[in-house]
């Protein structure tokens, strides 16, 4: 778990060390979870599966519920200031979307920019 990095302005997954300290995160259905450091925020990603932007039973559909964490701007995204995010997470929601398909997951989450997701955990992309 502490080989996990993270970049400016990109998604990293860290599902497992999510999982690892908060079990609020599988009580709550929440299977995949990502962080990205932004200029004075933080954004925590979460991924509910087969759930509609309603928050509906929805076979085949993703909700990605988006949280932003405030930072001061010198901040860097850290192992240590991870572990505290998702610890910490209340499990608040600032915006969310819906997506059709794990590939649309990747296309939302990356912004469309093509830099990848460091970390990610699917064999799909």
């Amino acid at each position: 778990m502490d080989n996990i990095r993270f970049e400016f302005a990109k998604v990293t997954e860290v599902t497992d060390m999510a999982h690892s300290l908060n079990k609020e995160y599988e009580n709550n259905g929440i299977s995949r979870i990502f962080l990205c450091p932004d200029t004075i925020s933080i954004w925590v990603y979460r991924l509910l599966e087969n759930i509609s932007g309603e928050y509906e039973y929805k076979p085949g559909s993703f909700l990605i519920e988006r949280q932003q964490i405030d930072k001061p701007k010198e901040l860097r995204l850290t192992i240590d200031l991870a572990r505290s995010i998702l610890l910490s997470d209340n499990m608040a929601v600032w915006d969310s979307i819906e997506a059709h398909s794990i590939e649309e997951v990747y296309d939302i989450l990356d912004g469309g920019y093509g830099w990848g997701i460091i970390n990610w955990k699917s064999n799909e992309r």
